[in-house]
């Protein structure tokens, strides 16, 4: 198998790029290898590797593990057979792409532009109006917390507007069909019916797989051999619908990679009650510059270790 390629190369841009520098190689590269607009062998595949590489290097925990471990730090790590980050790759932390379009926001590509200049951009006009009594396929983007909480979306097709609702713990590539009446459904209008294929945006802070979310969460080596307390993000509740910190309790001599799970605190089931867990994968700092006093203490420390071993 080939070795990844650094993620920094794939954007053309340097280790040091700011947040403006690389959401704009972002933009460039996504517009130039976008499979609708480079037919090019591989066009796909490029698409799929700009887009992996964005995410991790606009995420400013994953881009801290990745600048410290490369690609290891989204490797198995840890025991198989349980652990949700296990199997390689990426794990849990994906991307997905679908045949017009992907699991990005989709104004990180086109700057802002309406989806009727992306449509002009791609086939050289707008949206055709579908013909009467036919039915029509659309696809529609939501944000991270609509597709957690549901939303009601506007969506005009033959010639009439519906209130599209899209249930809670929807998730990407979800396909709805709705009647006309803004409930999933079949119907015989005359008009036809609407399927409507679901883009979830991603959330900068979390990962999904299923109902479950995955954060990584960077802490200090002296926590992690002493322990403490630290804050990690979470899913609020219906009522509030946004995000709210959670206390961690960390214990003495937590290990880079380990997992901890929280019941209860990730999507809501589309299909039923309850909710997914949130994993937080812990991921420990080493300073690149000691203080006199810290690099004496930790002198002291490797002295005791070779003594006890």
């Amino acid at each position: 198998m080939a070795a990844k390629r650094d993620y920094y190369e794939i954007l053309g841009v340097s280790k040091n790029a700011s947040e403006d520098e690389l959401k704009k190689a972002f933009r460039e590269a996504a517009r130039k290898h976008h499979p609708d607009v480079d037919k090019t062998p591989g066009a796909e595949e490029r698409f799929k590797e700009i887009n992996e590489a964005y995410q991790v290097v606009s995420n400013p925990e994953k881009r801290r593990a990745y600048d410290q471990f490369g690609h290891d730090a989204f490797g198995a790590g840890g025991q198989a057979g349980g652990n949700p980050f296990a199997g390689g790759g990426f794990g849990p932390f994906t991307y997905s792409w679908g045949s017009n379009g992907g699991n990005v926001d989709i104004n990180d590509i086109f700057g802002g532009e309406g989806l009727g200049d992306i449509f002009d951009a791609f086939f050289g006009g707008g949206m055709r109006k579908p013909r009467k009594g036919r039915d029509v396929s659309l696809e529609i983007q939501i944000g991270f917390l609509e597709a957690v909480w549901g939303v009601e979306k506007d969506v005009g097709y033959s010639g009439k507007k519906i209130k599209a609702k899209i249930p809670a713990g929807a998730f990407d590539g979800l396909q709805l069909r709705f009647s006309g009446e803004g409930e999933p459904g079949q119907s015989n209008t005359p008009n036809g019916d609407l399927y409507l294929l679901v883009r979830v945006m991603p959330d900068s802070r979390f990962s999904r797989n299923g109902d479950d979310l995955y954060t990584l969460k960077t802490i200090s080596f002296t926590t992690a051999a002493l322990g403490g307390e630290i804050t990690v993000p979470s899913l609020g509740d219906v009522s509030s619908q946004g995000i709210i910190n959670l206390q961690l309790k960390i214990p003495a001599g937590t290990q880079f990679g380990t997992d901890f799970r929280i019941h209860g605190k990730g999507i809501p089931k589309i299909n039923g009650r309850g909710r997914g867990d949130l994993y937080v994968r812990i991921l420990v700092e080493i300073p690149k510059k000691l203080s006199r006093d810290e690099k004496r203490i930790l002198e002291e420390l490797a002295s005791l270790d070779r003594h006890n071993n």
